[in-house]
């Protein structure tokens, strides 16, 4: 019966061993997570092309819109176009928030 006791125990004190170093290794991860979102924008990976000023470009949506079926009910489509904006980052220096073609209503 003692032996059955102390076996127990020990399964009990190994899977605790076991699940602690999980726990550890998760907060460590979380840890790092962390400081590395504070680091934010002051990690520099050596590409400034992305950087500003922002600089508006025209640009053209196409979409295609359904303007009848025919005899075999297979859809036929018209593409209309639509005049957009585009802001692409230039230069060297600064911050930019580049975006990509949006329709001017």
């Amino acid at each position: 019966m003692k032996k059955i006791f102390i076996i127990i125990i020990l399964c009990i004190a190994v899977g605790n061993m076991i699940l602690n170093m999980y726990k550890g290794n998760e907060l460590m991860e979380l840890a790092l997570s962390k400081i590395e979102a504070l680091a934010g924008d002051e990690a520099d990976d050596g590409d400034t092309a992305e950087l500003g000023p922002l600089t508006k470009f025209g640009c053209a949506i196409v979409e295609k819109v359904i303007i009848g079926h025919d005899s075999d009910g297979a859809p036929i489509f018209w593409e209309q176009v639509y005049s957009g904006e585009q802001g692409n980052c230039t230069g060297i220096e600064g911050k930019c928030s580049p975006y990509s073609c949006t329709r001017l209503l």
